[in-house]
């Protein structure tokens, strides 16, 4: 008898830790159940802004879409013990949603939040994104300063203009850029392509550790730097007068002539390419 109750505690004891578990990497969540299927509640969050300047969104998971409307409103759609919290104050509106954390067995057909944002047509003063999980798509926005830290799946922008300065950083996914104008914009990635089509790039810095970087049918002012560790560079039907091409381990295509190590062409003129490729080929056609 003295066994069965010792054994019967060391089970509870056991039971309690990984019940303890499941809670701390979120576990307890608001359940409901239909035939024997537990179904995780989620809500919607909707509201109304005044005047946005500003915009600040830091989220762990979530898939972001920031797109021009007539008025400004934001819709936020996930997991009730989840919810983000918006705020707004003097023209910066502020999202802050926590972090998901990984998951033990509870949970695991849960969908990304959803976070949608309309902002009237006007050049915001600064657009602030941070966000550990999902896509970005941005639609028709004007921001004199763009940062993004982008550690989720992807980024696609289409009539996107940044006027002033900005940085974007990814580390897992493409970036795929369409009708867009950077003024001194810093594009780092980690690990993915860099895609820019139909654009303007004014003094801008394009560099990729584990991926290419390929330009179409866009202008391209002031200096241009492009660089990856592990990739091919690209551009096609996007000139400039000056020319600085140097590949340590691949072969330089510029128009109808190809050679290896480097190419110049007016490399000091106001406007021109400057592009490395530790490891792979650079094209110009």
């Amino acid at each position: 008898m003295k066994k069965i109750a010792k054994w019967a505690t060391i089970i509870l004891i056991i039971g309690l830790i990984f019940a303890g578990l499941g809670a701390a990497f979120g576990g307890v969540r608001a359940i409901t159940y239909d035939h024997g299927f537990h179904i995780i509640k989620t809500q919607t969050q909707s509201k109304q802004l005044g005047r946005i300047d500003q915009v600040k969104i830091n989220s762990g998971a979530a898939d972001v879409t920031i797109t021009q409307g007539k008025r400004a409103a934001i819709k936020v759609q996930g997991d009730v013990t989840n919810a983000a919290k918006i705020r707004q104050n003097d023209g910066t509106l502020t999202v802050n949603q926590t972090k998901d954390l990984p998951h033990i067995g509870f949970g695991s057909d849960e969908t990304i939040p959803q976070i949608k944002l309309t902002l009237p047509k006007r050049r915001l003063a600064q657009l602030n994104l941070s966000l550990d999980s999902g896509n970005l798509k941005l639609q028709n926005i004007t921001t004199q300063q763009l940062y993004l830290d982008l550690n989720g799946n992807g980024f696609t922008a289409n009539q996107l203009k940044v006027t002033g300065n900005g940085q974007i950083t990814t580390s897992g996914g493409d970036v795929k850029l369409t009708n867009t104008t950077l003024t001194k914009v810093d594009s780092s990635s980690s690990f993915g392509n860099i895609s820019i089509n139909n654009s303007h790039l004014n003094q801008s810095k394009l560099s990729s550790d584990d991926g290419d970087i390929e330009i179409e049918n866009s202008r391209l002012t002031g200096i241009t730097t492009l660089a990856t560790d592990n990739g091919d560079i690209a551009l096609t039907n996007s000139d400039s007068t000056g020319y600085h091409l140097r590949s340590k381990s691949g072969d330089i295509h510029f128009r109808d002539r190809t050679q290896q190590s480097s190419y110049l062409k007016h490399p000091t003129a106001a406007n021109r390419i400057k592009a490395t490729a530790q490891t792979g080929d650079i094209k110009i056609e």
